[in-house]
Formats: structure tokens, sequence, C-alpha cells
């Protein structure tokens, strides 16, 4: 397939003038809106809802991303069919591939953007020993990139080196810069190998550009990617550095990072960072990987509930049966008494997000959140930020004990 050339400037020639903003983290604003199923995080949504993809690409365009990464995290035949995965038994590692890039390519066009291709660590790796497999696997990625004229290709989310390093050694086989992620933190891999020596390995290994991503926010992240910066100036090494934080904050978290948060993945905040702190680290090419969206639940039929304060009740909600769906379209302070119907289920079956104020999910997959508390009113704001982390929905239960 030919693509034409265009005067676009390309990634390493944009960083070497400053820094370039990535987009953001398509696998949960995707499962939020209903068209990614968590637990398997495969992107078949490319191919079933195009349109979705296409529209996330628009809004991470509009919000000023320098590059449209292709929704191709988890796209292999391996993680297709990965534990029972469906999406590998419907949809081919190529047609999904092959849609993504196309979709990243089209919005791209609309503005001056660069279009990456990316892939992630093999679910069936082991160190050490099946090397040749899991490059077979990669280069069969790394080929529908090139195929479809990426500008340049991203290894991500990683957590041992020398996994990583086979990647990159697959995209050296190309002409494409290659930018290497590793899922990691401050601590270095799951093998306790540091940051600032995997950075060195990763850039000996043929890496443009290095960094982290996916498990920590962006203060973690940013210390993390500072070791790296550390490491390679004292190994006389030269390369750009990355990171996709989450934009969630994550200081109490474990290795693993948000995986170890009690939160997770319901009750997490946003995160914002200064300039500043981009600046102090040096050259970066950053995105938020995970839950961007605003904290706004698309609701369909007639309940809108916003996270904005101004339309939140102030008088107590009371009803004879004591269960009830309340109305926070337009600010409406009045309650609607409703049958329930809910188009989403809850990962875990039980929530809590404040010592009063816990969500159940029934059989049924109704939601019910009860609020133990006479002051029942200020409880209704909690509900109200826990509500803004949920999937679309129609109808909630609220129960006032």
């Amino acid at each position: 397939m030919e693509f034409a050339k265009d005067n676009k400037k390309g990634l390493l020639q944009r960083l070497d003038e400053g820094v370039v903003v990535g987009d953001g983290g398509f696998l949960i604003a995707l499962e939020k809106r209903g068209y990614v199923k968590a637990g398997p995080w495969t992107p078949e949504a490319c191919v079933e809802n195009p349109e979705a993809v296409r529209q996330l690409h628009r809004e991470f365009l509009r919000a000023g991303s320098d590059v449209m990464q292709a929704f191709t995290f988890y796209a292999s035949e391996s993680n297709l069919k990965y534990r029972g995965n469906e999406a590998g038994e419907n949809f081919s590692e190529d047609e999904i591939n092959n849609e993504a890039c196309k979709l990243a390519r089209e919005v791209s066009e609309e503005g001056d953007c660069l279009v990456a291709g990316g892939f992630a660590q093999h679910p069936n790796y082991q160190p050490g020993t099946n090397k040749k497999k899991v490059q077979e696997d990669f280069r069969k990625q790394v080929d529908v990139f090139v195929e479809n004229g990426v500008d340049f290709l991203i290894c991500e989310y990683f957590e041992n080196i020398e996994e990583i390093i086979w990647a990159i050694e697959v995209c050296k086989e190309t002409k494409l810069p290659v930018a290497a992620n590793m899922c990691i933190g401050p601590e270095g891999d799951v093998n306790h190998i540091s940051c600032g020596e995997c950075a060195v390995k990763m850039v000996k290994a043929g890496a443009d550009v290095v960094g982290v991503n996916c498990r920590f926010d962006p203060f973690v992240s940013l210390e993390a990617v500072r070791l790296m910066k550390k490491a390679l100036e004292a190994e006389g090494l030269k390369a750009h550095l990355m990171f996709q934080p989450l934009a969630f904050f994550t200081p109490d978290a474990g290795k693993l990072g948000l995986f170890h948060l009690p939160e997770f993945p319901f009750e997490i905040s946003e995160a914002e960072m200064e300039n500043s702190e981009l600046e102090d680290a040096g050259t970066v090419v950053v995105d938020g990987r995970a839950d961007m969206d605003d904290l706004t639940s698309r609701v369909s039929g007639e309940v809108n509930i916003s996270a904005d304060e101004d339309t939140m009740p102030n008088t107590p909600i009371t009803t004879q049966t004591d269960t009830v769906a309340h109305d926070c379209n337009l600010g409406s302070r009045s309650p609607v008494s409703t049958q329930p119907e809910v188009t989403f289920t809850l990962t875990r079956r039980r929530v809590r997000f404040h010592p009063h104020v816990v969500a159940h999910k029934s059989k049924n997959d109704i939601i019910k959140i009860n609020i133990n508390s006479d002051e029942k009113c200020s409880m209704l704001e909690d509900v109200n930020n826990m509500l803004s982390y949920l999937p679309s929905c129609y109808y909630i239960l609220i129960n006032l004990r």
C-alpha cells in the first residue's frame, strides 16, 4: 500500500524542537462509552464500531494532540484469543490492525498529526525461552503498521526489560523511529532492574525514544523518567524521553501501580500537571494513557447525571418505596420514581466510595447505591462523584436508609 509523502515534520525532528503531545487512553475511554470489554481490553471496536474510535481520535485532535496512535493495543492474535476472548473468533489480527491504522490516518489528515502504530507485551512470554515465537507475533503487527505507512512505532506496556528488547529488535528491522515504553514506576521492572538500567538497555537496543506508561500518575511517572534521564546522561547516551501517564493519582500505589489501588477502577481522581513539570524533565512526548475522558457520564434517555455540582439536589430525597431514580438533568430538584433499567455491569460486586455510600451489583445487574447516614443530602454529593466514573446507563437505584 502506497502513501503519499507530505512535508510534515517527523517525530524525531519535532522532538528536537520541543514537546510532542500524544493522544489518550482509548481502552478505558471506550470501555466507559460501552465499546470495549473490560477484562480482555482488546480493540475490536475498530471493526465493530469504527465511528466511536474515529470520534475519540477527533476529540484528541481538537484537544491538541500531535500524534494519532492507532488503536491496536492487545491486537495480536495471541491476545485476541487469550483466556477465552471471543474477539479472535470474530475478527482477524490483520483486520483489526488495518482498520485501526486507517482510522488514525484519516483523522491525522484533518490536522498536522503523525500516525503511530503500537503493540504491547505478549501474553505467553517466557523469560529467556521463546524469543523466536514472541518476535514472530510482534512482527505480524509491525508488518501491518509498515504497510499502512505509520510514521513511527511504539513498543508499549512492557514490564520485563528482556521482552521489550525483543520488541525493539523487531521494530529496528524497519526504517521507522522507535519509541519504547515500560509499564513501570521508579522501582524498576518486575525483575528489579532499575529504571535507569532499563533506559540504557533500551537505547542500546536501538530505541530512539524511551520512557514509561500506563501504571502510574504523571508525578510518579515523571520521577521514573528523571531516573532514566540521569542514567542515560551518566552513560553518555542520547535519546528522547517519553511518558504516557495515567490520569489518576497513584502516590500510594505499589509496584504494579493502579492495580494495587483499592479504588481502581471506579473511585479515581483526574490528575493535572503544569507545563513547567514537563519542561524540567527535558524533551518528552506525553499522553494520558487512561481515563482522559471528561468526568460526565453520557446517559441515554431521560436521566443525565453530571459531575457538575450545580446539578446536585439541594433537598433530601424521600419516597414511600425508599427507592428512587433521581433526575439531575438541567439541575432538576425533584425525585422521579421509576422502574430500573440498567445497561452495564460493575466489575466488582461491591464497591465502597464513602463510609456511608456503598454500591452493589445485583444478580440482574441493577446497580443499587445504599446511603446509610442521617446526612442523606450531603451523601448524595459522594454518589454523584462516583457516578461520574461509571459507564453509560439509563437508571440508577438509590436507597436511602
